[in-house]
């Protein structure tokens, strides 16, 4: 119980810091990257605008820009619609102070994704893990623009380990995890449900159905962000 409660509260903490970082503590992070199509889809979510609807997305993007309409360009969010729904706060920040927080949240995604992936490791070698990851540079270009990736590397590091372990939630949450960039997270989910059907037994019997309500879920609350049921992959014109 007091466990779970240090934990809220340092959650609460964080949050806070975070987003008094993102406020006021300025920065040169832009805001025209990959960034804009996720910031641009939150915008239009937090004004009841459905997601997939391109072109009231397109009006409502060019009136916030500031951009001369001939030189303004909407980048597509070709993603499911719980991606824009785990992040619509950021529709309701500033372009600017939302690139931070974004920064922010997929740096704690790296840094989640290194605490499961060095589990077991000794403490010393695991702790310099943390600082080598941001001198590799995909990882800092990727952080830079805003990029989509660190759900699913997030997804694959919890999955190594909770395989392992036969941990139900974690192995579901990972599993969610890889579904939010699907080109990239598809085959590795795959992977990881055909390993569950063929080789663990109760526990993959458990981690399926578990997956496949996880999936029912998504499906079903994807009508939150279009109504209209559009594709999950916008077309592109």
């Amino acid at each position: 119980m007091k466990r779970n409660l240090l934990v809220f509260l340092l959650t609460i903490i964080t949050t806070g810091i975070m987003l008094a970082i993102a406020l006021y503590v300025p920065n040169s992070l832009p805001t025209h990257s990959d960034f804009s199509a996720i910031y641009n889809t939150n915008l239009a979510l937090v004004n009841r605008i459905p997601i997939y609807d391109i072109p009231s997305v397109e009006a409502l993007a060019l009136q916030h820009s500031g951009i001369p309409p001939e030189k303004f360009f909407l980048a597509r969010f070709p993603y499911p619609p719980w991606y824009a729904l785990s992040t619509f706060y950021l529709g309701l920040l500033p372009a600017k102070a939302a690139a931070t927080l974004w920064f922010e949240l997929n740096l704690i995604m790296l840094f989640f994704s290194i605490w499961f992936l060095t589990d077991g490791w000794s403490p010393r070698w695991r702790l310099i893990a943390f600082p080598l990851a941001l001198f590799f540079l995909p990882v800092l270009g990727a952080l830079s623009v805003g990029q989509y990736d660190f759900p699913v590397l997030l997804g694959t590091s919890i999955l190594v380990d909770s395989l392992r372990r036969e941990n139900i939630a974690l192995t579901t949450l990972g599993a969610v995890l890889l579904t939010f960039k699907p080109h990239i997270g598809a085959l590795i989910l795959l992977s990881v449900l055909a390993w569950l059907f063929i080789n663990s037994g109760d526990f993959g019997r458990r981690a399926l159905r578990s997956i496949l309500i996880a999936g029912i879920l998504l499906f079903i609350i994807g009508f939150l962000a279009d109504p209209a049921g559009r594709s999950v992959i916008p077309k592109c014109y």
